[in-house]
């Protein structure tokens, strides 16, 4: 967006061991602020919260919902996705995911769908 940008981050996770092991639930709360950069580009000031929950299913499986759901304070507009991903872990480093997500309020002009594969390695 052509500005610097500060974004204070709080979050917070609880384990779910009564849906299964490595099952959670979370919230991450982000206040976004420009605090530079080019003059010319519109300043930045968002408020940003996404809500979590991850369920395990056996074989290494795992469905996790998390929209990033924003609102502009500048605009007074909203941005509501849909969120899901659908994952494995191969191994012990080894993932592989599929995300799915559909804007279902876009006031802003956000995304209206967005289709992502990721596979990563963690070591």
């Amino acid at each position: 967006d052509g500005k610097w940008q500060l974004v204070p981050t709080v979050g917070v996770r609880a384990s779910l061991p009564e849906i299964s092991a490595g099952s959670y639930t979370g919230l991450i709360v982000r206040q976004c602020s420009s605090v530079g950069g080019q003059s010319s580009r519109k300043d930045i000031s968002y408020f940003q919260f996404e809500p979590q929950f991850n369920i395990a299913l056996p074989g290494q499986w795992f469905v996790n919902i998390s929209p990033e759901i924003k609102f502009n304070l500048m605009t007074d507009e909203w941005f509501v996705p849909l969120d899901i991903m659908v994952g494995r872990k191969f191994g012990l480093h080894w993932i592989a995911s599929l995300e799915y997500q559909y804007g279902l309020v876009r006031d802003d002009d956000s995304y209206n769908q967005w289709l992502e594969a990721r596979v990563g390695y963690f070591f």
